[in-house]
């Protein structure tokens, strides 16, 4: 994953963003929630027509799991390898927590360690109990 902007004609921040391959030709891209039909608007802009875009938000819960027992309590929840070594910093992965995949991306913005965990919808309350 990459944690980028989007920037204006005169270099100024417009929006930040987080991408994530997912595959060869497959990216799951983060934007900020009150940016989403700017930013949206923006990639359709200048992809061209080999490019399948498709919005996601309301299929997907995202929880944010962040601070200094982050790693501890994700790890009681999950048989997935969550120490640095396995998912280091700003790297994407799928996860089991509760029966539920989830994508957990090691990201934070809270200046701790820490995940965010997208989760579809049918599943989110099975893995927030």
């Amino acid at each position: 994953a990459i944690y980028t902007q989007f920037l204006n004609t005169r270099g100024g921040i417009e929006s930040d963003l987080t991408v994530t391959r997912l595959g060869g030709e497959h990216f799951w891209v983060i934007t900020g929630s009150g940016f989403i039909a700017n930013d949206l608007a923006r990639i359709q802009m200048y992809a061209d027509g080999d490019v399948s875009i498709r919005d996601i938000t309301q299929e997907y819960a995202c929880l944010a799991l962040w601070g200094p027992k982050a790693r501890g309590v994700l790890q009681k929840v999950t048989s997935s390898d969550v120490s640095n070594e396995a998912h280091p910093y700003l790297t994407t992965k799928p996860i089991d927590i509760n029966g539920a995949r989830v994508l957990a991306q090691r990201v934070s913005y809270a200046g701790e360690l820490g995940w965010e965990l997208y989760i579809p919808n049918h599943r989110a309350a099975m893995v927030w109990d």
